[in-house]
């Protein structure tokens, strides 16, 4: 969702979002490196995998902008779950024309 504003300084404010479960049908299996250089199995179950990632953007201009972003879940390889992680950035947008 974007929404145009008139203030002086921004261009508009948008909203991104992106959920995913994961649904495995099988047992997976990684490695994890342990301190001492040599490798663990480790095995995941069945279980669902959520991961929610969320983004306001405030676009100053057609190129450059600020956002505030949220996350929660888990994602591959190991499944390390992300506990509430916020974050603010900045963001450069372009696009080459082809011909």
């Amino acid at each position: 969702m974007s929404f145009p504003i008139k203030i002086s300084g921004f261009q508009s404010i948008s909203l991104e979002t992106t959920y995913e479960r994961r649904m495995l049908m099988k047992r997976e299996v990684s490695f994890m490196q342990l301190p001492d250089k040599t490798l663990k199995a480790v095995s995941f179950g069945r279980t669902p995998r959520d991961w929610v990632d969320t983004k306001l953007i405030f676009k100053f201009s057609d190129l450059f902008g600020a956002f505030i972003g949220y996350q929660y879940g888990q994602q591959p390889p190991l499944y390390k779950l992300v506990d509430h992680g916020l974050k603010l950035g900045l963001t450069f947008r372009a696009k080459l024309k082809s011909e």
